[in-house]
């Protein structure tokens, strides 16, 4: 399946398959990938039903039986565990001579338009919906990905009010995630390697009834098995992933999140501006015209 991993195989397929393989589809997904490393006899019986239809989900697939379908996730595992180090230690290894600028620029570029076509539009409109209505809107991330949640938090408090970044969601901040309510939502950025913490705060936002939304990458979060809204983005490019699709996305929803706040949204931008110079920050929305434009 080229570098299409399991999860966006089925999440595109999922019209395609009977009654049962969608079964067999959820139960993977919710407990991804571990729930596909049991035996098919194991999954059929969590899924409610037959080892047969597990074989034949994994045949729509384009794979040639359950066995395939292991050996695939477990390629992701590995995929998955990989720290930075360990790809340029095998990049090294492997004799890769260094590519060009032009070269390595396109490849991100085609990070932002694969991501994008792969996130499906009720995705989208789900995360805007609540980004824009939600009470309180609390963000968090990982070692690298805290920077998309703070660069989220920053954007979106020029919209509305309530938006809060939790930079120790299980040790200092939870007290912020032991407050949120039914019309709460929870962001979070968790990329590979992914920090237990993602998963115990999603957990504890959804025993409060709090909607959460996952940023990640194809190899998804154990917390997305949890979230509301998914938004996975490709991030394998070389070495060091990249956030390219992530900022991307993230600039994708501000125009909208605004356009869906409506007036208010532009009021409180207006009167953000009075009080702070504008000349020292480059604004997502232009309060005038109420259009999106990029920061400089």
């Amino acid at each position: 399946m080229s570098r299409t991993t399991v999860a966006a195989a089925i999440r595109d397929r999922m019209n395609e398959f009977t009654p049962a393989e969608r079964r067999v589809a959820r139960v993977l997904l919710a407990d991804y990938p571990g729930a596909g490393l049991s035996t098919a006899a194991e999954l059929a019986a969590r899924a409610g039903t037959s080892a047969p239809s597990v074989v034949r989900f994994t045949t729509r697939l384009g794979m040639n039986g359950f066995a395939d379908l292991q050996e695939q996730l477990r390629l992701e595992l590995g995929t998955r565990a990989s720290s930075p180090v360990d790809r340029v230690i095998a990049g090294e290894r492997l004799g890769n001579d260094p590519q060009p600028t032009a070269t390595m620029a396109a490849r991100r570029a085609t990070l932002i338009t694969e991501s994008m076509a792969k996130i499906p539009r009720s995705e989208i409109d789900a995360a805007v919906d609540l980004l824009a209505t939600s009470r309180l809107v609390l963000l968090s991330g990982g070692y690298f990905s805290h920077l998309a949640a703070e660069y989220l938090r920053l954007h979106l408090a020029l919209a509305r009010p309530k938006v809060i970044f939790a930079a120790e969601p299980t040790h200092r901040d939870l007290g912020l995630v032991l407050d949120l309510g039914r019309n709460d939502v929870l962001v979070l950025f968790d990329f590979r390697r992914y920090e237990p913490e993602a998963l115990a705060t999603t957990l504890e936002a959804k025993r409060s009834k709090a909607r959460v939304i996952v940023f990640t990458d194809e190899w998804l979060s154990p917390a997305s098995a949890h979230a509301d809204v998914v938004l996975p983005v490709t991030v394998d490019v070389d070495s060091f992933d990249s956030f390219v699709a992530c900022i991307a996305l993230i600039e994708l929803l501000l125009p909208q999140v605004f356009r869906a706040i409506g007036e208010p949204a532009f009021a409180r931008l207006r009167r953000w501006e009075k009080v702070d110079n504008p000349t020292r920050r480059g604004l997502l929305v232009n309060p005038e015209s109420g259009r999106g434009t990029p920061s400089p």
